[in-house]
């Protein structure tokens, strides 16, 4: 029988500007009888708050606990709707953490968090943020996450354009965040998978200077090299000067 199997690259750099890089990244690929299953996940800090590389950690270990404690449960009665909820959970769980230590310590903290899971056919996205999750399926880039930002909220109303957003003002301002909000409401799309395809987790310093037909120039140049992909955008952002942490996992999913 034909198993569903994953080919996966990743990156997370400081940059040339920031002090620190806020970003962390997760990767967790497991397997049973009908294949490889993963959680793919992508917190970008929040760098104008005092810790926002302690929150995305926060953020990652909370997931890091939540796969080798529940998974194994989930998986035995499996149900596309039941992980959904369950994700929507541990959403809530991360910032409800997190604003209880910025009370605590009196600061604040925030991070982005954005994570794919698979299990047999089945995606399930759960995200907060303007990270990002990207689809490239025969060399054509679908974005299939709504940013949580102010200019993405405008361009929806037809206030601006997708041109002027990137150099507004107010491009980095969030609606949403994690441990910012007393309250989230994360943005969550679920489906199947085909035959073959790739998906991009990333914060928005891997996106953000390039703009969707150079990176999908990128990734139709190269075919299904993820390793050149991943190695081309770095070279591009490096080049235009790295002013933000920037972070990505590409993962390429297919049968063997």
């Amino acid at each position: 029988m034909r198993k569903r199997k994953f080919l996966v690259t990743a990156c997370s750099q400081q940059g040339y500007v920031k002090k620190t890089n806020q970003d962390q990244i997760l990767i967790k690929i497991g397997e049973d009888i009908t294949g490889e299953m993963g959680l793919f996940i992508v917190a970008d800090g929040m760098g104008g708050l005092s810790k926002g590389e302690l929150a995305s950690q926060m953020a990652i270990e909370i997931f890091k606990d939540w796969w080798a404690q529940r998974l194994t449960i989930l998986l035995k009665n499996y149900c596309q709707t039941m992980v959904c909820n369950e994700l929507l959970d541990i959403f809530s769980v991360i910032n409800r953490r997190i604003n209880e230590y910025a009370r605590k310590v009196n600061i604040q903290m925030g991070t982005t968090l954005s994570a794919l899971f698979i299990y047999q056919d089945d995606f399930i996205i759960t995200h907060i943020g303007d990270s990002r999750l990207y689809q490239i399926t025969d060399g054509s880039l679908s974005q299939l996450t709504q940013d949580h930002s102010w200019v993405a909220e405008q361009v929806e109303l037809g206030r601006i354009s997708e041109k002027e957003a990137k150099v507004h003002s107010k491009r980095n301002l969030l609606t949403q965040s994690m441990g910012v909000n007393k309250e989230v409401r994360p943005y969550q799309k679920k489906g199947k998978l085909k035959t073959n395809g790739i998906i991009l987790v990333c914060s928005d310093g891997f996106y953000k200077d390039l703009d969707d037909n150079e990176m999908e120039f990128v990734f139709r140049e190269h075919k299904n090299n993820i390793d050149a992909i991943i190695s081309e955008v770095i070279e591009i952002i490096l080049s235009r000067g790295a002013t933000d942490n920037f972070s990505a996992i590409i993962v390429s999913y297919f049968y063997a």
